[in-house]
């Protein structure tokens, strides 16, 4: 971040002006966090322009936050110069993705997945859910216990509701994944 900062502050003082240009996204490679557009007026197309402040997206310990456009959506590109070009605003967002240090947090129209350190959050468009870490997950941690619990088998009183249970372990799977 630091680094467009600086470059705009170098602008700034040398006098250059910033300009923009609307364009159309025509390809994307999700994992260098670059775009290739076509400006709208129909001039020469833009390759690898940045989705993130940081310029080394060669490095995936950098945190970073990175609003992915739609393929085909139209895009406000801006230049420091002939050769530095980020997107600035975008008319369609495809998927959202933010890194910092540990954490993991990716959102598209499906999907919302959340990953720290070793722990697991994940919900979907079906509508289920998962939490998980490195050994368990909270749906076989539930389920077990209720199978457990329906083994159960009481001398004296009443017995847990086998129907019940059983009503609490098939809602338990529709929710979790």
């Amino acid at each position: 971040m630091s680094g467009v900062l600086n470059r705009i502050k170098e602008i700034m003082h040398e006098g250059d002006e910033l300009y923009f240009k609307l364009c159309r996204v025509t390809s994307i490679d999700y994992e260098k966090r670059l775009v290739d557009v076509e400006p709208i007026d129909g001039l020469s197309k833009i390759l690898d322009v940045r989705l993130t402040a940081s310029a080394n997206t060669e490095q995936s310990d950098n945190d970073f936050i990175c609003a992915f456009p739609k393929k085909g959506s139209v895009v406000a590109v801006g230049f420091f110069d002939s050769n530095e070009a980020l997107v600035i605003l975008s008319s369609e967002i495809e998927k959202i993705e933010i890194k910092l240090g540990t954490t993991h947090l990716l959102i598209d129209d499906k999907n919302c997945n959340l990953n720290a350190d070793a722990m697991a959050f994940k919900l979907n468009k079906n509508s289920t859910l998962s939490i998980e870490n490195d050994s368990v997950s909270l749906k076989d941690l539930l389920t077990r216990t209720l199978d457990e619990i329906m083994k159960i088998k009481v001398l004296q009183g009443v017995s847990p509701n086998k129907g019940a249970l059983e009503k609490i372990k098939k809602d338990t799977n529709k929710l979790f994944k």
